[in-house]
């Protein structure tokens, strides 16, 4: 079982599945041992990472453009965490990221 962080544990508790159990701790032990407990976090973590790329998008034409005057060019996206809108940008980050790896 991978590592689980607090907020986490949160959500698999808040989960709409685990709230219509009659017996939740049995629930989440059957979950366990299937492995489909594995399968729900990792669907919980897609999903954040999903909402947070999406907040990223929606939050870009707010963003002070970078050198090449795109909006947010320069700005790292949260998943690559390489520049998202400026191909330029992205271009340069890549390259500096290969000569200090």
């Amino acid at each position: 079982m991978p590592e689980v962080t607090d907020e986490e544990i949160e959500e698999i508790r808040n989960h709409p599945d685990l709230s219509k159990a009659r017996n939740p701790a049995a629930y989440l032990e059957t979950l366990g041992k299937k492995g489909d407990l594995a399968d729900l976090l990792e669907q919980l973590r897609a999903g954040r990472k999903q909402a947070g790329r999406k907040r990223h998008r929606a939050e870009i034409g707010t963003m002070p453009p970078c050198e090449h005057g795109a909006p947010g060019g320069s700005v790292p996206d949260p998943e690559t965490g390489l520049p998202w809108t400026c191909f330029i940008c992205r271009k340069s980050a890549e390259q500096e990221a290969e000569r200090d790896p």
